[in-house]
């Protein structure tokens, strides 16, 4: 899930959709929801730019909003972009054309990723197989300089990654809070929500995380925790249900 449009919006990533067969070809799409007096309206199908027969999602937005960043897993006839790409809001308010993003050394392969672009959109965490042999995710980062140039991935270091599963990054607006799921860290279930403070400027030092507990945790899966505004808290559970379900929340303050 990924808010937008001051939290009046969501757009989430739906696999396996119902309906005739060649609908359900379809890999995972980027769907939509708007709340319209306090009640969430029946999801959409959108973003034909970004949708195609593959694996497709929204990964994080400008502050603006007048940028979005997207996965997309492949190359279609179309010649779409095959990685991370942008649409940008044009002056009619539909989204422009699909624009690949180019990081040094960086390439979408097999196996499983997951991503988040930050709102002043120099920061990309990404988690993937660190190499061949396993296909276990670990988190990464890749950051953008003054020039605009994306600096070489490199792993947000061992106080985060373990032999286990590390998936789903969000960091907060300083740049200082790293929320992300993990079944190497102990914790309430299957995969846990757990956070962790970032130790000076570099990207590899980090406090020893912490499980979100039992009040976002469950027995099962929990993963892609989002901060929207006004404190509201997003995040995917299969707690009650055979695949993931959007569930939302409140950051609350306590003296």
């Amino acid at each position: 899930p990924v808010p937008f449009s001051n939290g009046q919006k969501l757009y989430f990533v739906r696999a396996i959709p119902e309906g005739k067969a060649e609908q359900r070809k379809d890999g995972q799409e980027i769907w939509t929801s708007e709340r319209i007096e306090g009640n969430w309206s029946e999801p959409q199908r959108v973003l034909n730019e970004a949708n195609d027969l593959g694996n497709n999602g929204v990964i994080g937005s400008s502050a603006d909003g007048n940028k979005i960043y997207v996965f997309n897993s492949t190359q279609s006839r179309r010649k779409r972009a095959r990685g991370i790409a942008y649409l940008e809001k044009q002056v009619d308010s539909t989204w422009g054309e699909l624009k690949k993003l180019n990081i040094d050394g960086f390439k979408i392969g097999d196996g499983y990723y997951s991503f988040y672009m930050n709102t002043t959109e120099d920061v990309l965490l990404i988690s993937m197989a660190p190499d061949k042999k396993t296909i276990n995710e670990d988190l990464f980062v890749s950051v953008k300089d003054q020039e605009g140039k994306w600096s070489e991935v490199q792993s947000l270091g061992p106080k985060i990654n373990t032999p286990g599963v590390e998936l789903s990054p969000f960091i907060t607006k300083d740049k200082s809070a790293l929320y992300f799921a993990s079944n190497g860290h102990g914790g309430e279930g299957n995969v846990d929500i757990f956070i962790s403070f970032r130790l000076g400027d570099g990207w590899n030092d980090w406090t020893t995380p912490k499980n979100l507990g039992t009040q976002i945790n469950s027995k099962e899966f929990d993963g892609y925790f989002i901060i929207g505004n006004n404190k509201e808290v997003f995040f995917v559970s299969d707690r009650s249900s055979a695949a993931g379900d959007v569930y939302a929340t409140k950051l609350v303050d306590r003296n």
